[in-house]
C-alpha cells in the first residue's frame, strides 16, 4: 500500500520525538518494517534518546508486573487443583509412613544403620520431620542434627532457625561443618542445609523395604 508523503513525514516526527519503531506502528497502525524503512536513518538527539530509553525501562517493568501477575495466577490455580487432587485422600497412618518412605528415598542415606536426611530447603525437612514423628514410635533423644554453613553465616542465627524447624533442642546439635565457599556468590536467605540423623536400624530397614515394595508395585501396574 502506497502512503501519502504526510503520513511518512509523521512517522518521522514521532522518531525524531523519541518513538520507538514498534510505538510509531502501533499509534499509526502501519506496518513496524515500514516505518523502520522510513525512520532508520535519522539521527536522535539526547532528549529523544533519554525518552526512548525511559519508555523501554518503563515496558520492561510493565512486562515483569504482567509476568509476575501471571505467575501468581497460575500458582493460585496450581493450588485449587492440588487441593482438589487431594480432596478424596484420607492421609492414614499407613500413607503417610508411605510418603515418608518415598521422602526418605529422595533425599535419605541408602546405607549405614541410621536415619540420615539432608537438605536446604527447611519446608521438606520440616516435613519430614513430621511424616517421621508420625510413622513411627521414636526416642526423641536419639536425635541428632549437623548443620553445614558457610563462613559468612552467623551460626548462632542458623543453630537457632534449624533448631526450629526440626523441633529439636540445639544440645542435640554437632559441630557445625564449614562448607568451603568462593565469596563469589552468596544465596540471599541461604540458611545452609541441615543432616537429620536417627539412630534406629530398624526404622532406616522399614524405609527401604516400604519404598522398594511400593516401586515394585507401580512398575508392575506400569
Amino acid at each position: 500500500m502506497k502512503h501519502s508523503s504526510t503520513i511518512k513525514q509523521q512517522a518521522i516526527s514521532f522518531r525524531k520525538n523519541g518513538y520507538s519503531y514498534a510505538k510509531i506502528s502501533m499509534k499509526m497502525g502501519i506496518a513496524k518494517s515500514t516505518i523502520y524503512n522510513w525512520t532508520k536513518l535519522i539521527a536522535l538527539s539526547q532528549k529523544a534518546k533519554e525518552k526512548l530509553n525511559k519508555d523501554k525501562y518503563e515496558g520492561a517493568k510493565r512486562g515483569a508486573r504482567k509476568n509476575k501477575l501471571k505467575v501468581l495466577k497460575m500458582k493460585r490455580d496450581m493450588k485449587k487443583k492440588g487441593s482438589k487432587t487431594l480432596g478424596d485422600v484420607y492421609f492414614s497412618k499407613s500413607l503417610l509412613k508411605v510418603l515418608c518412605s518415598f521422602l526418605y528415598w529422595g533425599e535419605g542415606n541408602k546405607s549405614g544403620s541410621y536415619v540420615a536426611f539432608i537438605n536446604s530447603d527447611p519446608e521438606m525437612i520440616e516435613v519430614f520431620m513430621i511424616l517421621l514423628r508420625k510413622s513411627f514410635k521414636l526416642d526423641e533423644k536419639k536425635f541428632r542434627v549437623l548443620v553445614h554453613i558457610h563462613e559468612y553465616h552467623h551460626e548462632e542465627n542458623i543453630l537457632n532457625f534449624w533448631s526450629k524447624i526440626t523441633d529439636i533442642p540445639l544440645s542435640q546439635f554437632s559441630k557445625s561443618y564449614l562448607k568451603p565457599n568462593t565469596k563469589k556468590r552468596r544465596r540471599s536467605g541461604y540458611m545452609g542445609s541441615a543432616r537429620i540423623r536417627y539412630y534406629d536400624v530398624k526404622i532406616v530397614r522399614e524405609l527401604q523395604a516400604l519404598y522398594n515394595t511400593v516401586a515394585q508395585e507401580i512398575r508392575a501396574v506400569g
